[in-house]
């Protein structure tokens, strides 16, 4: 500041023209863009970083639940082909056949079926 007192001495420039060429040299006193921008801008750089950083957050936690119902998924297929196979063979007639043999029954004949006219079933001996 020294340098420019001495230089306006030498050139003989008055206190009004002196204070002129300070607000025209100070960013500061010009029309305040330059404070504004630089506060916008980093308020703009904020934003999408958090937006950013809330996205991949989501995105990562949503990929972790589509891993585990995925597992869930495989676990119930494997489940549901052994009742399958199960079902399969309980339905299977060689095993029911075997089954109805050990517990005593036999293979029917041959059936009569008894025509009721009157309502009557008992039969008078």
């Amino acid at each position: 500041m020294s340098k420019f007192f001495s230089i306006c001495n030498k050139n003989k420039i008055n206190n009004s023209q002196l204070i002129m060429t300070q607000k025209k040299n100070n960013p500061r006193h010009s029309s305040g863009l330059s404070l504004k921008m630089p506060l916008f801008l980093m308020a703009v750089i904020i934003s999408v970083s958090l937006f950013y950083i809330f996205n991949i957050t989501a995105n990562s936690t949503n990929g972790f639940k589509i891993s585990e119902l995925e597992d869930k998924i495989n676990n119930l297929k494997l489940v549901n082909q052994d009742l399958k196979n199960k079902i399969n063979l309980l339905d299977n007639p060689a095993l029911l056949k075997d089954k109805a043999e050990s517990a005593g029954l036999v293979v029917s004949g041959q059936v009569e079926y008894l025509n009721v006219k009157d309502g009557e079933v008992a039969i008078n001996k």
